[in-house]
């Protein structure tokens, strides 16, 4: 797929023996991975989901709780960058086929900015925990 996508990008030929794809097999290409990162991004969020529920049983401190929740956001992003790359592969216009596997590329800006905003709210949320003791630990 790589290959594909910087020949049709930048006309770069490498020099490994694989088979050319044409722009539909890159896009079903495009449309098998995007739904396995997006299916395997999904369950890591819901792994994080499970345990802030679970937060009293594992014994999680609020601060914990709150990192799992962000955490679960953070592979959610994660794994709508994978269904919009599946997407684009299966309603995009096949000439437009090679961008599917650039929008990965989305990855970088839509984690910096979810970490930016989960900062936020994390040193917000410590401020408010810091003086209630009681909440240090959830039961």
């Amino acid at each position: 797929m790589f290959d594909s996508f910087m020949f049709q990008i930048f006309r770069l030929e490498t020099n490994v023996p694989v088979k050319q794809m044409s722009l539909d097999e890159l896009a079903r290409a495009s449309t098998v991975y995007g739904l396995g990162f997006f299916l395997l991004t999904g369950l890591f969020a819901l792994l994080y989901v499970h345990a802030h529920r679970r937060r009293g049983d594992y014994g999680l401190t609020p601060l914990g709780a709150f990192d799992a929740r962000a955490m679960a956001g953070h592979h959610l992003v994660s794994a709508g960058v994978g269904l919009f790359a599946m997407l684009f592969a299966l309603l995009a216009p096949r000439e437009f086929a090679f961008i599917s596997p650039s929008s990965f590329g989305l990855m970088g800006p839509g984690h910096w900015s979810y970490a930016r905003w989960t900062d936020k709210r994390r040193h917000s949320f410590q401020a408010r925990i810091a003086g209630h003791p009681s909440t240090q630990q959830v039961t």
